[in-house]
């Protein structure tokens, strides 16, 4: 799994700075799973996803260009405030990961 930490600061849209920080990409049985807070002045929010299943997808792509398409057909989101106050989401995430955006000036094998 991956630590993501978020700083987002926009003065035309918000009026505090938001903060976000989240464990990503947990390997399970049945795909993968992250979860985390988003800190806004005094308010904290807990979110939690899902992804069933999780495939990586091999496309073709040149030799000096290797990525990786991660497509998943089922995610369910759940942003968490108060009892009252919460969301329930599904979504299908398509991921591309690409190893020359990920590590500058490393070889390709």
């Amino acid at each position: 799994g991956y630590l993501h930490y978020d700083f987002l600061l926009d003065g035309d849209a918000y009026r505090w700075p938001i903060h976000s920080i989240y464990f990503d990409q947990i390997h399970a049985l049945f795909g993968t799973f992250g979860g985390g807070l988003v800190i806004a002045s005094d308010i904290v929010a807990t979110r939690f996803w899902l992804n069933i299943p999780d495939l990586a997808l091999d496309f073709p792509a040149p030799e000096n260009l290797p990525s990786i398409f991660h497509l998943t057909f089922l995610k369910v989101e759940l942003d968490y405030r108060t009892i009252n106050n919460f969301s329930l989401g599904f979504s299908v995430n398509l991921r591309i990961d690409n190893r020359l955006f990920k590590y500058p000036g490393v070889k390709n094998e």
